[in-house]
């Protein structure tokens, strides 16, 4: 929403020339500015030449930008010490550091961090426990401050946010199954949905949602299986779908879906492959590829760069990220032809940062984050000039705030 000179209001929902309501006589003043930022939490709109005084003819130079909020904020949830660490993040170069008060405190084990698309709230799942702990986020500092905490499941593992922001879903390895939660939209403390869990197999690790929000997937790791489910936009619910699950290798990871929503991959713990699917863009079911994407040994996590056009594969065992490009067509992996780039010591997890320019992972036992820059071209890694800042005792996971 815009207005000018303080009072005349104008709503735009697209590209194009706007013009405002009140005319103005030559000679008056004129000031235009941003009265309402987009819904779309990610983005923000700034206003230049946007001030003067009427001649004869009409003002034609007033330009509205709308684009990408940057990444400002980076947590760390450290298992070992029972802290989130907090860093500051360079727009321009990616690098983390420290803030002034570098850690605070959360539940028992914390095992995973996320951060709402707004940058307002911050969750953490605590597996010893059994909670979910909201902290929300100064705007200003990116300090945390405890909010609210709830109850989970026995072992939470991993926290997901629908795309809308609405609904949180927390697994839950010892109980087999996801809970649910609404998202306060003021707030943004969770209240438990009317049905609270729902059943996935055994050990689940995460859930993944599709970009249109309609489906989600769970990986199950001791029953070698992905869970589906269809999503009720109106109320968050997970309803089974009626394939209910779909084969994996042994001891399945992270389910990644894919920007477009086309393809969805899962890799094996125990068998040194990733799997690929085609997902049915109407019920969501998946249909495994006629082969694996791909076969390396010990991969940890997967991620997919914000373009689709290059796919990560950390490694623990071997202390370094593969990288592929994409076939848009099939979905099928081709190396590149850089070498791996190092991480730390036993990476457990790989994040890029929403411009897909930066990749960080968390090495476990190096209680350290190691930092990379990513070729926009290419999609060549490699280190940075700083290539680890440390953490608190035993890293897990990594969250971006704006």
């Amino acid at each position: 929403m815009l207005q000018n000179n303080g009072g005349d209001d104008l709503a735009i929902a697209a590209n194009g020339t706007f013009t405002f309501t009140k005319p103005l006589a030559r000679g008056e003043s004129y000031a235009v500015t941003i009265k309402t930022q987009p819904n779309e939490p990610t983005r923000a709109c700034t206003v230049s030449k946007g001030s003067g005084t009427m001649a004869e003819a009409a003002v034609v130079d007033v330009e509205v930008t709308c684009a990408a909020r940057p990444i400002r904020f980076a947590y760390v949830a450290n298992s070992g010490d029972d802290t989130i660490s907090a860093y500051k993040i360079d727009a321009n170069t990616g690098a983390l550091s420290a803030m002034p008060v570098p850690s605070f405190a959360t539940g028992g084990s914390p095992t995973a961090v996320l951060v709402d698309a707004a940058g307002h709230v911050a969750y953490v799942a605590n597996a010893n426990d059994n909670t979910v702990s909201a902290y929300t986020i100064n705007g200003d500092t990116g300090e945390l401050t405890i909010l609210a905490t709830v109850p989970a499941g026995d072992r939470p593992l991993a926290i997901t946010l629908h795309p809308t922001g609405r609904f949180a879903y927390v697994t839950n390895a010892n109980s087999g199954n996801v809970s649910a939660y609404n998202v306060d939209r003021n707030s943004g403390a969770l209240s438990p949905m009317t049905v609270p869990t729902v059943d996935a197999g055994g050990n689940p690790t995460s859930l993944t949602i599709d970009p249109s929000g309609r489906f989600g997937y769970v990986a199950n790791y001791t029953s070698d299986s992905i869970s589906g489910y269809r999503i009720d936009l109106n109320t968050g619910a997970l309803t089974p779908m009626a394939v209910p699950t779909f084969p994996a290798g042994q001891y399945p990871g992270k389910v990644t879906v894919d920007p477009a929503g086309r393809f969805a991959y899962v890799y094996s713990g125990n068998e040194d492959k990733v799997m690929g699917y085609s997902i049915d863009p109407v019920n969501g079911a998946l249909t495994p590829m006629a082969r694996p994407v791909l076969t390396e040994d010990a991969p940890t996590d997967f991620v997919i760069d914000p373009t689709g056009r290059f796919a990560y594969v950390l490694r623990y065992g071997y202390n370094n990220i593969l990288a592929y490009t994409i076939d848009p067509d099939t979905g099928l992996f081709t190396a590149l032809a850089a070498p791996p780039a190092i991480t730390g010591n036993s990476p457990v997890s790989l994040a890029l940062d929403p411009s897909g320019r930066f990749a960080y992972t968390v090495n476990y036992n190096g209680s350290s984050v190691s930092e990379f820059t990513i070729d926009a071209t290419t999609g060549a890694i490699s280190s940075m000039a700083v290539p680890t800042i440390a953490t608190g005792n035993s890293p897990i996971s990594l969250a971006f705030s704006r």
